[in-house]
């Protein structure tokens, strides 16, 4: 597995606080199902 798979936009989601988790739950399933 890649050490440093967040993309950029992840990041910034993070940031906004853990309101954004389900978001970023969903990016992370959504590409590793690509």
């Amino acid at each position: 597995a890649e050490n440093d798979w967040r993309a950029p936009h992840v990041v910034a989601l993070e940031e906004r606080g853990g309101a954004a988790g389900e978001e970023i739950l969903r990016r992370f399933l959504a590409a590793a199902a690509a």
